[in-house]
């Protein structure tokens, strides 16, 4: 009997000994693994997030040079001297922005440069360096698209050939780091401003978007190191809570993450609205859904009316305003389950979920209602008195139909049904049902 009960717990002892090492090997590898694709995805998602803001900077950086050139242009309307003309606000504009490129600081070395093309055709001598902080000596020197970098690319041809085609590109070439007669290679973003023929572009040094990614790899090697130690220890004295305790932790940790990825790269910064690019997202899944028989939402395509009035009127940081404004009435119609995209400028699409197309014209014009009924304070910081603004918009409903190629068919038909809302008076709302 003691032959047996020592036996049997020599192989239970043995069993349990061979069990947490399978376990701790699994772990291990597991950990391993997640480290590697969580590093894929840091790197993957660190990009994106480069792209956009070197896309949204130099976006922001044309859209000041149209505002500079249009407030110029209005200077030089209205003033009396015969020397104020329109290329006396040209060349202001021009002046104006080359200082303020030139006095902007970026992390890690980066900047805005600005190309003016003399020839499409490309050559030499196709476009002159008219802004450039990292060479300011060279600025009004002529260009080649024959030119190459370290690597035999020739990235002045492929920018002159993207921008032509596309009026935007990504691309990547090496260049001297700023400030240093390193080379390294940059990603870059490049957008045509065609009133001045000008390239407008930003860039940021591959191997300093990768060390943020080294940096995590690092972090998340010594902490899974530590949890991996942690992992046996709970292993051999309690090794089902240990293993309850690090699915629910990670499952938490990769929850928030997500959380927090999304929260940053799907909200508009300006009116709280979700962007466009989440947008996209959810019609085209809403789309997929109501092809297996989900049922449509209901799409209001919403512009505000005479937003150009308010901006050449007031300033745009009053238009910024009345949009956030806009923005929080129209949420006050919403449920939980519906969602407002800027689909972009003034116009923002509203996705009522789980609502008969019965009830379009009816939630249309409570919207039109919650928008005019009370004026806006164009500074709200500023005490009673302050300038206020009644505004409207005009509304263009419609929803899925089976005749649809995709969501975009949906759309069409609101902004058809948000034309005759303008056409007919602006303020009030217009269907178009699928079929209409």
């Amino acid at each position: 009997m003691k032959f047996v009960t020592k036996h049997f717990y020599t192989v239970f002892v043995a069993s349990m000994a061979i069990l947490c090492a399978a376990s701790a090997g699994t772990a291990f590898w597991a950990v391993r693994r997640a480290e590697g694709m969580n590093a894929a995805l840091v790197q993957e998602r660190i990009y994106e997030f480069k792209r956009t803001f070197l896309r949204d900077t130099v976006r922001n950086m044309i859209r000041d040079i149209d505002r500079l050139r249009d407030y110029n242009l209005r200077r030089a309307r209205e003033d009396l001297d015969p020397l104020t003309d329109e290329a006396w606000a040209d060349r202001e504009t021009k002046a104006t922005i080359a200082d303020v490129i030139r006095s902007k600081s970026f992390e890690h070395d980066g900047y805005i440069w600005v190309n003016e093309v003399l020839d499409w055709s490309g050559g030499d001598g196709y476009a002159v360096r008219r802004v450039h902080p990292n060479l300011v000596d060279t600025e009004g020197c002529l260009l080649s698209t024959k030119a190459t970098d370290i690597k035999g690319n020739t990235p002045y041809l492929t920018e002159l050939e993207g921008v032509r085609e596309h009026g935007e590109l990504f691309y990547r070439y090496y260049f001297k780091r700023m400030g240093s007669d390193e080379v390294s290679e940059k990603l870059t973003y490049a957008a045509l401003y065609p009133d001045y023929d000008w390239i407008v572009a930003m860039g940021m040094h591959v191997d300093d978007i990768e060390t943020y990614t080294l940096t995590v790899r690092e972090a998340a090697s010594d902490f899974n190191a530590r949890v991996i130690a942690l992992v046996v220890v709970l292993l051999v004295l309690f090794f089902g809570l240990g293993v309850a305790l690090l699915i629910v932790a990670g499952r938490r940790f990769m929850d928030a993450s997500a959380r927090a990825i999304r929260t940053e790269a799907n909200i508009d910064p300006l009116t709280g609205a979700l962007n466009r690019r989440i947008g996209d997202r959810y019609f085209s899944d809403a789309f997929r859904a109501f092809r297996y028989g989900k049922p449509s939402p209901l799409v209001l395509s919403i512009d505000l009316d005479d937003f150009k009035r308010v901006n050449d009127a007031y300033g745009h940081d009053a238009g910024d305003v009345v949009l956030r404004a806009v923005v929080e009435r129209v949420k006050q119609t919403m449920r939980a389950s519906d969602f407002l995209f800027r689909w972009g400028g003034e116009e923002f699409l509203l996705a009522y979920s789980g609502v008969s197309p019965d009830e379009a014209a009816r939630l249309a014009d409570r919207l039109n209602r919650a928008v005019a009924s009370t004026p806006i304070r164009l500074r709200p910081a500023e005490p009673a008195g302050s300038p206020e603004l009644v505004v409207s918009v005009s509304v263009g409903v419609s929803w899925f139909g089976h005749a649809d190629g995709s969501y975009a068919d949906a759309i069409g038909r609101c902004d058809r049904a948000l034309y005759r809302a303008k056409a007919a008076g602006k303020d009030r709302a217009f269907v178009e049902p699928p079929g209409a």
